[in-house]
């Protein structure tokens, strides 16, 4: 299924050229509404009475989908019955899940998280449930877009999905669409294709986001170099009876 790529992320567009009866944007794609991960190019004209998607990143044509023009979308967010998304979902969430679990870790010390069978456990189940946790998080985050009943997309939804960014831009194409669908003929072309609109809480949005994704990395960046120091030292290797000498002083007790 070529338009499965379509429930990937959301997107945030400008026009960059209009033509008759077709008109071109640059979309920014954004995974969880928050973080950009990159530009693609999104096309939409009109054909026999119907509006033609296509959807492309980089050297690739991810979709292609034909609606009916009279077929107004509705303004919706993703549904929650693509099964590509929950999949998708399914291994970011357990990896986000791990990174956070490490904040904990590094707070309580790697001598005492790693210094024990018991404390190392404790850390497991933290990342455990932290994982059904963020998996629902990312369910909240679902793009704002345009959802088409009655275009099956093959990924266990009954109608076509077209994702976007910001509710506000998402609303005002779903607009244009209908302004479109009013004006259809050979003599007038349809409006133009409103840019992008972000609001304050959109772009609080994506700053929070890169903030959250940095941080997890850059602090599982520095734990696995405070692990290899302790582990140098002789600690963290699950022994119960150094738990107390690591944590005092940085290393087993070795006359014990």
């Amino acid at each position: 299924q070529r338009g499965s790529t379509m429930t990937t992320a959301g997107f945030a567009a400008g026009v960059s050229d209009v033509r008759y009866g077709e008109l071109v944007a640059h979309p920014f794609l954004f995974l969880y509404r928050c973080i950009p991960v990159q530009r693609g190019s999104l096309k939409l004209d009109i054909v026999d009475s119907s509006m033609h998607i296509r959807w492309e990143m980089c050297c690739c044509s991810c979709a292609s989908v034909r609606i009916e023009l009279e077929a107004v979308p509705k303004l919706s967010r993703q549904p929650i019955c693509s099964w590509f998304r929950l999949i998708r979902d399914l291994p970011i969430a357990f990896l986000a899940a791990f990174l956070f679990h490490l904040i904990p870790s590094i707070i309580w010390g790697a001598e005492v998280s790693l210094g024990s069978p018991a404390n190392h456990q404790l850390m497991g189940v933290v990342w455990f449930v932290g994982w059904p946790v963020w998996f629902l998080l990312f369910q909240l985050l679902r793009p704002w877009g345009l959802y088409c009943p009655g275009t099956p997309d093959g990924l266990g939804c009954t109608g076509t999905f077209i994702p976007f960014a910001s509710h506000a831009h998402a609303k005002a194409v779903v607009e244009w669409w209908a302004a479109a669908a009013d004006k259809n003929g050979a003599s007038q072309a349809p409006p133009p294709l409103p840019p992008a609109e972000f609001a304050p809480r959109d772009v609080a949005c994506t700053v929070v986001g890169l903030a959250v994704v940095i941080a997890l990395v850059a602090n599982a960046l520095a734990t696995a170099v405070v692990i290899q120091s302790c582990m140098s030292r002789g600690c963290c290797f699950d022994n119960a009876t150094t738990l107390d000498s690591c944590r005092n002083t940085g290393y087993p007790d070795l006359y014990q």
